[in-house]
Protein backbone atom coordinates (compact mmCIF):
# COMPACT_ATOMS: atom_id res chain seq x y z
CA UNK A 1 0.00 0.00 0.00
CA UNK A 2 1.39 3.40 -1.01
CA UNK A 3 2.14 5.96 1.67
CA UNK A 4 0.34 9.29 1.58
CA UNK A 5 3.51 11.03 0.42
CA UNK A 6 4.09 8.43 -2.25
CA UNK A 7 0.60 9.12 -3.58
CA UNK A 8 1.07 12.90 -3.41
CA UNK A 9 4.30 12.63 -5.38
CA UNK A 10 2.64 10.20 -7.80
CA UNK A 11 5.53 7.88 -7.17
CA UNK A 12 4.88 4.33 -8.33
CA UNK A 13 7.73 2.69 -6.44
CA UNK A 14 8.26 2.60 -2.70
CA UNK A 15 10.90 4.76 -1.06
CA UNK A 16 14.35 3.25 -0.72
CA UNK A 17 14.22 3.81 3.02
CA UNK A 18 12.12 5.34 5.75
CA UNK A 19 14.82 8.01 6.04
CA UNK A 20 14.29 8.97 2.40
CA UNK A 21 10.55 9.20 2.98
CA UNK A 22 11.06 11.38 6.08
CA UNK A 23 13.47 13.66 4.22
CA UNK A 24 11.13 14.08 1.24
CA UNK A 25 8.20 14.65 3.58
CA UNK A 26 10.12 17.39 5.40
CA UNK A 27 11.05 19.07 2.11
CA UNK A 28 7.50 18.93 0.74
CA UNK A 29 5.98 20.16 4.00
CA UNK A 30 8.46 23.02 4.40
CA UNK A 31 7.93 24.07 0.79
CA UNK A 32 4.16 24.04 1.16
CA UNK A 33 4.22 26.07 4.37
CA UNK A 34 6.74 28.51 2.87
CA UNK A 35 4.67 29.09 -0.26
CA UNK A 36 1.53 29.71 1.78
CA UNK A 37 3.30 32.04 4.21
CA UNK A 38 4.75 33.93 1.25
CA UNK A 39 1.16 34.79 0.29
CA UNK A 40 0.81 36.54 3.66
CA UNK A 41 4.02 38.51 3.02
CA UNK A 42 3.04 39.28 -0.57
CA UNK A 43 0.04 41.24 0.72
CA UNK A 44 2.59 43.52 2.44
CA UNK A 45 4.90 43.62 -0.61
CA UNK A 46 7.59 41.78 1.33
CA UNK A 47 9.28 38.37 1.34
CA UNK A 48 9.91 35.86 4.08
CA UNK A 49 13.64 36.63 4.03
CA UNK A 50 13.00 40.37 4.32
CA UNK A 51 10.67 39.74 7.26
CA UNK A 52 13.35 37.57 8.85
CA UNK A 53 15.98 40.32 8.47
CA UNK A 54 13.61 42.89 9.95
CA UNK A 55 12.82 40.60 12.91
CA UNK A 56 16.53 40.09 13.52
CA UNK A 57 17.26 43.82 13.38
CA UNK A 58 14.28 44.72 15.55
CA UNK A 59 15.75 42.46 18.21
CA UNK A 60 19.16 44.13 18.11
CA UNK A 61 17.85 47.63 18.74
CA UNK A 62 19.75 50.74 17.65
CA UNK A 63 23.13 48.96 17.63
CA UNK A 64 22.22 47.03 14.49
CA UNK A 65 24.36 44.26 13.03
CA UNK A 66 27.05 43.73 10.44
CA UNK A 67 25.92 42.09 7.21
CA UNK A 68 27.77 38.88 8.11
CA UNK A 69 26.04 38.75 11.48
CA UNK A 70 22.66 39.03 9.76
CA UNK A 71 23.63 36.21 7.39
CA UNK A 72 24.54 33.97 10.34
CA UNK A 73 21.15 34.53 11.98
CA UNK A 74 18.93 34.04 8.93
CA UNK A 75 16.57 31.08 9.07
CA UNK A 76 17.42 30.10 5.51
CA UNK A 77 20.75 30.51 3.79
CA UNK A 78 20.89 33.47 1.41
CA UNK A 79 24.10 33.65 -0.62
CA UNK A 80 23.75 37.35 -1.34
CA UNK A 81 22.79 39.17 1.83
CA UNK A 82 24.46 42.33 0.55
CA UNK A 83 22.01 42.65 -2.36
CA UNK A 84 19.12 41.80 -0.04
CA UNK A 85 20.24 44.64 2.25
CA UNK A 86 20.60 46.94 -0.79
CA UNK A 87 16.98 46.28 -1.82
CA UNK A 88 15.70 46.78 1.71
CA UNK A 89 17.66 50.00 2.11
CA UNK A 90 16.16 51.38 -1.13
CA UNK A 91 12.71 50.74 0.35
CA UNK A 92 13.60 52.74 3.47
CA UNK A 93 13.27 49.75 5.82
CA UNK A 94 16.90 49.69 6.95
CA UNK A 95 19.94 51.93 6.86
CA UNK A 96 23.68 51.41 6.73
CA UNK A 97 25.68 53.30 9.35
CA UNK A 98 29.39 53.43 9.97
CA UNK A 99 30.38 51.87 13.28
CA UNK A 100 31.64 54.73 15.49
CA UNK A 101 34.14 52.35 17.14
CA UNK A 102 35.53 51.00 13.87
CA UNK A 103 34.87 53.11 10.78
CA UNK A 104 35.71 50.13 8.54
CA UNK A 105 32.57 48.37 9.73
CA UNK A 106 29.11 49.19 8.45
CA UNK A 107 26.19 48.34 10.70
CA UNK A 108 22.69 47.68 9.41
CA UNK A 109 19.92 49.22 11.53
CA UNK A 110 16.17 49.04 11.19
CA UNK A 111 14.35 52.26 10.32
CA UNK A 112 10.86 53.37 11.35
CA UNK A 113 9.36 52.08 8.07
CA UNK A 114 10.96 48.69 8.68
CA UNK A 115 9.69 48.60 12.25
CA UNK A 116 6.19 49.44 11.08
CA UNK A 117 6.35 46.66 8.47
CA UNK A 118 7.66 43.95 10.79
CA UNK A 119 5.21 44.98 13.53
CA UNK A 120 2.39 44.88 10.99
CA UNK A 121 3.41 41.40 9.82
CA UNK A 122 3.62 39.87 13.30
CA UNK A 123 -0.10 39.28 13.77
CA UNK A 124 -0.85 37.93 10.26
CA UNK A 125 2.17 35.62 10.59
CA UNK A 126 1.05 34.39 14.02
CA UNK A 127 -2.48 33.86 12.69
CA UNK A 128 -1.14 31.87 9.73
CA UNK A 129 0.99 29.66 11.97
CA UNK A 130 -1.88 29.12 14.40
CA UNK A 131 -4.15 28.06 11.54
CA UNK A 132 -1.54 25.68 10.13
CA UNK A 133 -0.75 23.94 13.42
CA UNK A 134 -4.00 24.24 15.37
CA UNK A 135 -4.97 20.62 14.66
CA UNK A 136 -1.88 19.40 16.55
CA UNK A 137 -1.94 19.04 20.33
CA UNK A 138 0.56 20.93 22.50
CA UNK A 139 2.23 17.58 23.27
CA UNK A 140 2.55 16.74 19.57
CA UNK A 141 3.96 20.20 18.83
CA UNK A 142 6.53 19.83 21.63
CA UNK A 143 7.50 16.38 20.37
CA UNK A 144 7.84 17.71 16.82
CA UNK A 145 10.12 20.52 18.03
CA UNK A 146 12.28 18.01 19.93
CA UNK A 147 12.53 15.65 16.95
CA UNK A 148 13.46 18.48 14.57
CA UNK A 149 16.00 19.85 17.09
CA UNK A 150 17.58 16.40 17.37
CA UNK A 151 17.70 16.06 13.59
CA UNK A 152 19.34 19.49 13.12
CA UNK A 153 21.89 18.95 15.86
CA UNK A 154 22.81 15.49 14.60
CA UNK A 155 23.26 16.91 11.11
CA UNK A 156 25.41 19.78 12.42
CA UNK A 157 27.54 17.37 14.45
CA UNK A 158 28.08 15.21 11.36
CA UNK A 159 29.52 18.26 9.53
CA UNK A 160 32.18 18.84 12.20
Amino acid sequence: MASQLQSELQQLTTFRSKEEEVYLSLICTADLLQRRLNEVFKAFDATHTQYNVLRILRGTGPAGLLTGEIAERLLTHDPDVTRLVDRMEKRGWIERRRDPEDRRCVRIVIMQEGLALVDGLDEPTANFLQAQFSHLSPTTLSTLVEVLDDLRHASEAAEE
